[in-house]
């Protein structure tokens, strides 16, 4: 086993940790979504379900390849990606990836318990700090094993995050109504760069 593949292993394991002990707060957490699933029609309860099931099947592929590297010659491999820059890059990405859901967790834990709008740490530059470590993680992974599938999983993976983050922000927004809106008009919900206002309070 090479340094990328066990630094590969090294994150699903640390991924794994957090899923079994650390549950991160969220109306639309998979674990909610599953259980509204099971209080939901046949049709609704596929529609709830199929997208989470898929999602998960593009997250195991890369640690089955680290077992199983045959099985990258299905997945339309390219070539021209398979290089040590590109690969690099994917490493980099996945462990700046595993980092950030956890170090983001400690203020939003904290204005929960509050009763606050989480504004400080990684939330005072991108309303969804955990998220964005979640999309690098994906992304470095399919630099790191550079394959048609798991390149186009990735956008597939995005849209579906994405629609989640606006269900959760359309809950905080009537939570927290006015403050929501000025804090979404400074940071920017994923990533780039936040504006200054004077008026914005730590919140946490």
């Amino acid at each position: 086993m090479d340094l990328a593949h066990a630094i590969v292993l090294a994150a699903y394991v640390a991924m794994a940790l957090e899923l079994r002990f650390i549950a991160v707060p969220s109306v639309v957490s998979t674990r909610q979504r599953l259980r509204r699933a099971h209080e939901s029609s046949p049709a609704a309860k596929l529609a709830l379900i199929t997208p989470i099931v898929l999602i998960n099947l593009l997250f195991l592929i890369p640690p089955a390849l680290v077992f199983a590297p045959g099985l990258f010659a299905y997945l339309g491999p390219i070539p021209q990606l398979s290089v040590p820059a590109v690969r690099w890059t994917g490493l980099v990405l996945i462990v700046t990836g595993k980092l950030l859901p956890p170090l983001s967790l400690p203020p939003l834990r904290r204005a929960l318990d509050e009763g606050l709008l989480a504004r400080s740490g990684f939330f005072a530059y991108s309303r969804h700090p955990g998220l964005v470590g979640m999309f690098a993680f994906y992304l470095g992974n399919a630099l790191v094993f550079p394959c048609a599938v798991l390149l186009a999983g990735f956008p597939c993976y995005v849209i579906y995050m994405h629609r989640r983050a606006l269900m959760e922000e359309a809950h905080l927004r009537e939570r927290f109504p006015g403050e929501y809106e000025e804090y979404a008009a400074h940071v920017p919900r994923y990533v780039g760069l936040r504006s200054s206002s004077p008026s914005i309070r730590s919140g946490t």
